[in-house]
């Protein structure tokens, strides 16, 4: 038969164990929970630092400062990669500011490079039928049309459309 002493001294060894226990899941939760604040931090200056080079750039543009307007553009564009999965929409709106950037300086080539790339980014992410994409090929139509490019222009408004 066992010894009455050891029996009384088994609980207390397993409650000191579970204490351990419990305490060692909420410091890993709570660890866990201070990453995912730290991220979102992260994030969210990431996203304000993307609106506020694109004020700046279109500051700067409103006085004819178009180098340091497309700068500004092109890091706002830098900013918002670093954020492109969490907030796609940040990335999209930074290069269409940068699109708009171009096609105002007519350098529709590039103004269309950065179109077509954003494109080829958020098309995988939503989908070839995504709401996303009408911005997008709305602006292509733009400077498509601005080029003299009927036909493109004409298609880019088609899909669209679709």
């Amino acid at each position: 038969m066992p010894d009455p002493a050891l029996m009384r001294q088994r609980p207390a060894i397993t409650m000191s164990a579970r204490v351990a226990a419990a305490a060692a899941i909420a410091a890993a939760a709570a660890a866990a929970a201070c990453t995912l604040l730290i991220q979102r931090a992260i994030a969210a200056r990431s996203q304000n630092c993307v609106h506020a080079l694109i004020s700046e750039s279109r500051a700067l543009y409103s006085t004819k400062k178009y180098p340091e307007a497309l700068q500004a553009a092109s890091s706002a564009r830098e900013a918002a990669c670093a954020i492109l999965q969490e907030r796609a929409d940040v990335f999209e709106g930074a290069m269409i500011h940068l699109a708009g950037v171009y096609a105002a300086m007519r350098n529709r080539v590039e103004a269309l490079a950065v179109i077509d790339q954003c494109l080829s980014i958020v098309k995988p992410l939503h989908g070839d039928t995504s709401l996303r994409l009408v911005p997008l090929l709305h602006a292509r139509a733009e400077v498509l049309e601005e080029e003299e490019r009927m036909q493109e222009a004409i298609y880019a408004l088609e899909d669209a459309r679709q």
